[in-house]
């Protein structure tokens, strides 16, 4: 059963002030968001008498705001279909305690369209000589020192020899196409 609004209560009742009931928590609801369900804490709203759900506590649970741009449309939508849109201060109001809800977000195209992309495509080598049959230009250079070597440094396997075999190989693990 929800409180009586505070204007009826007066200063106190029964040992409880009006301020006591009015910053009492209401209970918890049930948030999903794909993969996500978590339950999250409802306040009073309204001058008391309704229950709501602050979008920053979901925000900072789910990290909306940091995956989508400018603001995003976000509603809650509870089992029966019923959409509970977020006001203007940023509250979900009037919620029912112990219920589950599913969060629906709508991108801001506007900002998205207006945004630098974050992920660009492949684009590949600038010049051709910057890549060749999927080799990096370093590692094409260190084989061609390789190739300098004299007879006796390869079969001895020199120090040299060594240094310029490993810095192609990592050359060519880290990266080299394909």
């Amino acid at each position: 059963m929800p409180p009586p609004a505070p204007a009826v209560l007066g200063a106190t009742m029964l040992g409880v002030s009006v301020t006591e009931i009015t910053t009492a928590p209401l209970g918890n609801v049930r948030v999903q968001y794909n993969h996500y369900n978590s339950e999250f804490t409802l306040v009073h709203g309204a001058g008391g008498l309704t229950a709501r759900l602050a979008w920053a506590a979901v925000d900072a649970e789910y990290c909306i705001g940091y995956v989508f741009r400018g603001d995003p449309a976000v509603r809650l939508v509870e089992a029966g279909g019923a959409a509970i849109e977020r006001d203007a201060d940023g509250y979900f109001d009037g919620l029912t305690a112990e219920a589950a809800y599913v969060l629906q977000v709508a991108e801001d195209e506007a900002a998205e369209a207006a945004a630098p992309r974050r992920n660009a495509p492949y684009r590949g080598p600038s010049h051709p000589e910057e890549q060749t049959r999927g080799v990096s230009r370093a590692s094409a250079a260190l084989t061609e020192e390789l190739k300098k070597l004299s007879l006796e440094e390869l079969a001895a396997q020199s120090d040299r020899y060594r240094a310029l075999r490993e810095a192609r190989d990592l050359e060519d693990c880290v990266f080299a196409a394909g």
